[in-house]
């Protein structure tokens, strides 16, 4: 399997080898875990603190059950619903995201592996916002901030409101993703411009726009309360945003090369690696749904970034002309 994917990747990407992509798939895989568990780690460990029998449901979720949930407060119960997301998203994304950009450990593999661990929880936060229309369950075996909002006094219809922005909030904490990600040592940026054609950016802007279409959609089953409808537009803008985030990724630059063998590629691999791990119901069934539009939404913004390094300098050569031209007038 690894030798057909270093062929693919030498022929038509950019050269790579086994070794290597067997590496960033593990460094992969141990993160998008290790981001898993130490959510549900922290739920419990919140949870026991404040004396709620808590415990692993599964191997991705931790609660009680239903009956011995309403023996306990509902301050409580919200205290170790709300804890973990903000955990993920402050100490595991921000604080990752500082890691990466200070540049203080020069060990491609700490880095690459930090790296992930923003790429996954940056953006939760969005995930997060775009689940809180569903029902409320403080048992721990729902959406968190459906949990946390409910408690503080939200109502059901003002929660799927606020979850309509969402995918808005998802996409643009996948912007400072591209800080993270490192170009090779053996990867020369190229000095050129690859435009997109245009049948690809009409098709990336219209499923772009089709993904806030679903989110509206969302949001009304959300307030009539026909949950399960509302939680599949929610998994559909997720795909639609994947979808257009590789329409709109300028593939032939070096970082969009460089993207697909080191980063998307063992996304891809890790993920469905973990797919048999998603007996009972649990997270890892599904993982892939959300961490492939995380990735590709990185590769976007990265490019896109690229391209900008390549626009403004000609940009201002252009206007230099100008200048000169308008002096020796």
């Amino acid at each position: 399997m690894f030798e057909l994917v270093q062929t693919i990747c030498q022929d038509h990407f950019m050269k790579t080898s086994s070794a290597t992509v067997i590496t960033k798939t593990l460094l992969t895989l141990i993160s998008l875990v290790v981001s898993v568990e130490l959510h549900e780690i922290v739920h419990l460990l919140m949870a026991r603190a404040m004396g709620l029998p808590s415990r692993f449901l599964n191997f991705t979720a931790v609660g009680l059950s239903k009956v011995e949930a309403m023996k306990y407060p509902a301050e409580h119960l919200a205290f170790m619903n709300g804890i973990a997301p903000l955990f993920s998203f402050l100490v595991l994304g921000c604080g990752s995201l500082i890691f990466c950009r200070s540049r203080i450990v020069r060990s491609e593999k700490v880095n690459y592996f930090v790296a992930w661990l923003a790429i996954f929880n940056l953006p939760y936060l969005g995930l997060q916002i775009m689940l809180m229309g569903g029902p409320s369950r403080s048992n721990g075996t729902g959406n968190d901030f459906a949990t946390v909002f409910d408690f503080l006094g939200m109502s059901p219809v003002a929660r799927a409101i606020l979850g309509a922005f969402g995918l808005l909030i998802f996409i643009a904490l996948q912007s400072p993703l591209k800080e993270v990600i490192n170009m090779d040592a053996s990867v020369k940026t190229e000095e050129k411009d690859f435009p997109l054609p245009r049948w690809r950016s009409s098709v990336g802007y219209f499923l772009l726009i089709f993904g806030f279409g679903a989110a509206v959609i969302s949001c009304r089953n959300n307030i009539l309360q026909n949950y399960s409808e509302g939680t599949l537009w929610v998994l559909c803008q997720l795909v639609v945003w994947g979808l257009a985030s590789v329409c709109l990724t300028r593939w032939k630059t070096a970082e969009g090369k460089m993207m697909l063998c080191n980063w998307i590629l063992p996304c891809l691999i890790a993920t469905v690696l973990l797919v048999p791990l998603g007996f009972e119901g649990n997270d890892f069934l599904m993982l892939w749904i959300f961490v492939l539009p995380m990735m590709t939404g990185a590769a976007y913004f990265k490019t896109l970034k690229a391209r900008h390094k390549i626009f403004m300098p000609k940009l201002q050569s252009v206007r230099l002309r100008n200048k000169m031209g308008d002096f020796h007038q």
